[in-house]
């Protein structure tokens, strides 16, 4: 009976919370898996199996701009064969599955298309971009892929640039996209969305004021900054 109590007010304190923040759990099929996959180049990964098992719609209005959104969970998995030997010499083969999540933001964007920002992991140079800002800072952590190199150079300028090599302080493994009349940003970050229920029903008064109070989601609101950022310098770029 606890673990139902429990899960009842968890119910709640997401659906408050959701409310709190314009956002809601969505099964749009424009966001399934394999139309994400017709539209951006991110989704192809996984040689196993790719899912999204969390989709939320939103809304997000600012001083610069007012869109609809759509949150992410990407899940993918890669099959890969391990090979071993026994002491006897004898090899086997064994099907290992390792499993990844991403997670991002997509929303309408028409001022540039067919550019792709990924934050390099690999040794500095082992990779080629296909257009280079002049910072060197820049160029050590992304990789810039693109068939318009002179879009590219009007999106990447020197406040942009600047912008965007802070941002894995805040992001981890970085794919900006933007294709299709759309802007997706995706990274391996999992907390946009965390938030802990601090009480139940044992302490009503306490939860029902936790119910009552707005409850904005910290990493989410940093996330629209982001993009609020990207529009209006982009904007300003290409006016």
């Amino acid at each position: 009976r606890g673990k139902n109590i429990n899960e009842l007010a968890d119910a709640i304190f997401w659906k408050d919370l959701y409310f709190d923040n314009h956002i809601t759990d969505s099964k749009d099929a424009h966001y399934s898996i394999t139309a994400l996959k017709e539209r951006f180049n991110d989704f192809h990964r996984g040689n196993y199996s790719q899912s999204i098992p969390t989709l939320v719609k939103g809304h997000y209005e600012s001083q610069n701009k007012a869109y609809d959104y759509y949150y992410f969970n990407f899940h993918y998995v890669d099959e890969r064969i391990v090979e071993s030997t026994d002491s006897d010499g004898k090899k086997t083969e064994e099907k290992v599955y390792d499993h990844y999540d991403r997670y991002g933001i997509i929303l309408p964007y028409t001022i540039a298309e067919n550019v792709r920002i990924i934050e390099n992991n690999k040794l500095f140079g082992q990779n080629k971009s296909d257009y280079e800002p002049a910072s060197l800072s820049f160029r050590k952590l992304f990789l810039v892929k693109t068939n318009d190199t002179f879009q590219a150079s009007k999106l990447l300028s020197p406040s942009m640039v600047e912008y965007l090599e802070a941002l894995p302080n805040n992001y981890n493994n970085i794919v900006l996209e933007l294709k299709a009349n759309e802007l997706l940003l995706s990274f391996t970050n999992k907390d946009t969305l965390a938030s802990k229920r601090e009480y139940n029903f044992n302490q009503l008064d306490k939860f029902l004021a936790e119910i009552r109070d707005v409850k904005k989601l910290p990493r989410l609101t940093h996330l629209h900054s982001v993009c609020d950022f990207f529009i209006q310098n982009t904007q300003n770029n290409f006016d």
